[in-house]
């Protein structure tokens, strides 16, 4: 260590070459906190985008012809939580 001739214990400072530091990954914090890996949770997460942007597609159509997609946004909807639910509750095992 290199001697400053600043008195290190008086000011509180840490002495960073004796403790260790844990460093997160915010790429793969929260992926581990739902139980999946960080490519599992990517696919997952593209796989809600698609479907998502499919409902939102199918709901800007139905405002103009309500005649079409008249139940398929909420039954999408419905499968979606379902899966939230089932992976939620593999999850908590």
């Amino acid at each position: 260590m290199i001697n400053t001739g600043i008195n290190t214990e008086r000011i509180g400072t840490r002495n960073l070459e004796t403790e260790k530091v844990n460093f997160v990954n915010p790429f793969t914090q929260h992926p581990a906190e739902v139980g999946m890996s960080y490519p599992e949770h990517a696919r997952f997460a593209l796989m809600l985008a698609r479907k998502t942007f499919l409902m939102a597609l199918a709901s800007l159509i139905h405002a103009f012809f309500p005649f079409l997609f008249v139940t398929y946004t909420s039954r999408k909807i419905n499968q979606i939580n379902k899966l939230l639910q089932n992976r939620n509750s593999n999850n908590e095992k």
